[in-house]
C-alpha cells in the first residue's frame, strides 16, 4: 500500500512540472518582432527589430496560448528603403529603392527619376513631373517650343496663325496650345488642339506680337517664365473704308492745292 502511494505522488509531481513548462511562451523572434518570455493565456506587446516598424499601430501584438505557442496578431515589417535579408531588414544599396514592407529593393528608378537619399522612393528629376503620386509612376517633362510659327492670313481685323508640333512633347503625345497676344488688347485665347488658330476682333493697321505655348498634362505643375514660347510679329491690314477715305482726302488736298495755285497765277 505504501509503495502504491509513493508512485502516485511521483506521477503527480511530474504532471505538475510538465504543466508549468508548457504554460510559458519562450522568448522568440518572428515577424521581425522580439517577443519576450510570457506566461500562458496572456497578450503581450512586442518590439520591432532594427529597421522595422509596426505593421499596424500602435505596437505589434501577440497572444501566448496555453500550449506555449505564440499566436501573432500583427508583427512588424521592414521600413521603406529596406529589404528582407537573413531574417532581418537590410538597407537598399545605392541607386536602389523600396517601399514599406518590400521583400526586395527595386534595382533602378525609371528614366527621368532618381532614388532619394533615404532610398525610400524614386523622385522625378528637376523639371519632370508625375501624373499621380504613385512612387513607381513614370516622370514626364513639359513640351519644348512649337516650331515654324507664322501668319498665313492677315486681314484688317483678323489673323490666322499656323505652326508645327514641338520636337519634344515631354513624353506625352496629347498636346494643347495657348495663344497669347503680347501687345494690343487681344488678351489670352482659349486652348486649341490643332496647330492653327484664327484670331479676330483686332484693330486695323496695328502691330501685334503673338506667342504660342505648347502644354501637356504636367504643364500645370511647371512654372512658365516670361518669354517662354515661340513668337511672331504681325501688322494687320488697313481697312477698305480707310483706303477710300485716304484717297478722297488726297484728291481733295490736290484739288485745293490746284485752285490755290491757279488763283495765285491769275492775280499775278
Amino acid at each position: 500500500m505504501f509503495f502504491l502511494l509513493f508512485v502516485f505522488c511521483a506521477a503527480s509531481a511530474a504532471s505538475s512540472d510538465t504543466e508549468g513548462s508548457v504554460g510559458v511562451c519562450e522568448e522568440n523572434i518572428s515577424s521581425f518582432t522580439q517577443w519576450n518570455e510570457t506566461a500562458h493565456a496572456s497578450s503581450v506587446n512586442g518590439t520591432c527589430v532594427e529597421n522595422a516598424e509596426p505593421e499596424l499601430l500602435p505596437l505589434p501584438r501577440a497572444y501566448c496560448e496555453r500550449d506555449g505557442s505564440w499566436n501573432i496578431a500583427h508583427g512588424c515589417v521592414c521600413k521603406a528603403g529596406f529589404q528582407i535579408s537573413d531574417g532581418g531588414c537590410q538597407k537598399c544599396p545605392p541607386t536602389h529603392f523600396s517601399g514599406r514592407n518590400a521583400t526586395s529593393c527595386i534595382p533602378s528608378c525609371l528614366p527621368r527619376s532618381i532614388a532619394n537619399s533615404d532610398r525610400t522612393k524614386c523622385e522625378c528629376e528637376n523639371g519632370f513631373y508625375r501624373l499621380d503620386d504613385d512612387n513607381g509612376a513614370p516622370c514626364y517633362g513639359v513640351p519644348s517650343d512649337v516650331q515654324n510659327l507664322r501668319a498665313v492670313k492677315i486681314g484688317p481685323t483678323d489673323v490666322e496663325l499656323e505652326w508645327t508640333r514641338p520636337v519634344d512633347d515631354g513624353g506625352l503625345s496629347e498636346l494643347k496650345y495657348l495663344v497669347h497676344c503680347d501687345s494690343g488688347p487681344c488678351g489670352l485665347f482659349n486652348k486649341v488642339r490643332e496647330e492653327r488658330a484664327f484670331i479676330s476682333g483686332l484693330s486695323p493697321d496695328t502691330n501685334y506680337v503673338f506667342r504660342v505655348d505648347a502644354i501637356n498634362q504636367v504643364s500645370a505643375q511647371h512654372s512658365f517664365h516670361p518669354g517662354d514660347g515661340m513668337i511672331v510679329s504681325v501688322r494687320t491690314g488697313v481697312a477698305r473704308g480707310a483706303n477710300n477715305q485716304n484717297e478722297a482726302a488726297l484728291a481733295n488736298h490736290l484739288l485745293t492745292s490746284g485752285i490755290v495755285v491757279m488763283m495765285f497765277l491769275l492775280t499775278n
